[in-house]
């Protein structure tokens, strides 16, 4: 897995296996990726982007998912719903975490996702990027995690599971003027594949991928979905 930022190899990393010996690199569990948007990578300065980026939209009500219909384009939306959620600043908070899994994810593996994603949101980890073990940011500080969907894909269907392709740009950085030292909020560019499948409940999130890249200036780019 990679930071999305269109730069370096995109490879897609295997289940069971954690990428190592990179700065560029992000933490992946089994099944499903920990979307930490650039995090691993901007703590150790590997990063490059831009300060820009559009304001995040989650197309939920009420802070709830929004209902997505048994179609193709249900799919669509429940995917670009989710991407927005588990790249968003509430996955570094411990009780928000847990809220957010306990709504998207597959009710057949739920409870090992939500294990393999508190594994990797460790208090180390949080302490790396300026952050207290509840995922705060310092008095005077402010934490930016936002994902924002550009385009959707269904690359795989059946009326009970689909696999759909989001291309999505994210921004990361701790601003602000507190003690600890700023990361700059920077723009990088990736592709989730994420794996769905209809419930009781409607679509939820059984698996996810993250690849780096394309960026918008790449002729291989996906056109932006029409909002």
């Amino acid at each position: 897995m990679t930071t999305g930022t269109g730069k370096g190899p995109r490879t897609r990393q295997a289940e069971g296996k954690t990428p190592v010996g990179s700065p560029r690199s992000l933490i992946v569990t089994v099944g499903i990726v920990v979307l930490l948007i650039a995090a691993i990578a901007l703590a150790n300065g590997g990063w490059q982007g831009d300060n820009s980026g559009p304001e995040s939209h989650s197309g939920t009500t009420d802070g709830k998912p929004a209902p997505y219909g048994h179609t193709r384009a249900g799919a669509k939306a429940a995917a670009k719903e989710y991407a927005t959620r588990l790249g968003s600043d509430r996955m570094y908070r411990p009780q928000d975490r847990h809220e957010i899994l306990q709504e998207i994810v597959d009710p057949q593996v739920r409870g090992k996702r939500i294990a393999e994603f508190d594994s990797a949101y460790t208090s180390q980890f949080l302490a790396k990027i300026g952050l207290d073990k509840q995922g705060r940011a310092p008095h005077g500080m402010e934490f930016v995690s936002r994902t924002m969907p550009a385009s959707t894909d269904i690359t795989t269907w059946t009326p009970d599971k689909a696999q759909v392709d989001v291309w999505c740009s994210g921004i990361f950085g701790l601003k602000g003027d507190g003690p600890k030292k700023e990361i700059p909020v920077e723009n990088g560019w990736f592709t989730m594949t994420l794996s769905v499948r209809w419930t009781d409940d409607g679509w939820k999130l059984s698996k996810s991928e993250q690849t780096d890249g394309p960026d918008p200036s790449d002729p291989q780019a996906p056109t932006p979905d029409q909002q």
